[in-house]
């Protein structure tokens, strides 16, 4: 495993306590923020470079927010791994497609398939090691 851990930025607390069961049981250690401004500052802080699931609908800062500042900000840019869950793909893709590009973010779909999701994460956890 190249990076071993991976940032949850969720507001549903039954949805990051299944993300945070599945990828401790991966082997990752777990950092977890309920909204976009607590997921901010998470990133911030963390000296490691981190996987981050970014929900795109959060209070405070959306996921399209956070993408920005992400965008804005070299040390973020370089250091951390963005992959957007969301339960609306073509609003998403329509609010922040410019974004997701400039910063090869993935997009996944909710309900989001387990092993696919483990996979995505994997791989950009050893582009993180690349870099």
């Amino acid at each position: 495993m190249a990076t071993s851990a991976v940032c949850l930025i969720e507001d549903d607390e039954d949805t990051r306590r299944v993300e945070r069961w599945l990828f401790e049981g991966e082997g990752y250690r777990v950092l977890e923020a309920a909204n976009g401004s607590a997921g901010l500052a998470v990133l911030r802080r963390s000296l490691e470079r981190l996987v981050v699931l970014l929900d795109y609908q959060l209070p405070e800062l959306d996921g399209c927010d956070v993408l920005r500042r992400v965008t804005h900000e070299a040390t973020l840019r370089e250091r951390h791994a963005v992959i957007v869950l969301t339960a609306s793909p073509q609003r998403a893709m329509a609010e922040c497609g410019k974004l997701l590009d400039e910063l090869g973010v993935g997009l996944v779909p909710k309900p989001f398939d387990l092993d696919a999701i483990v996979a995505m994460v994997g791989e950009a956890a050893e582009r993180l090691t690349a870099s």
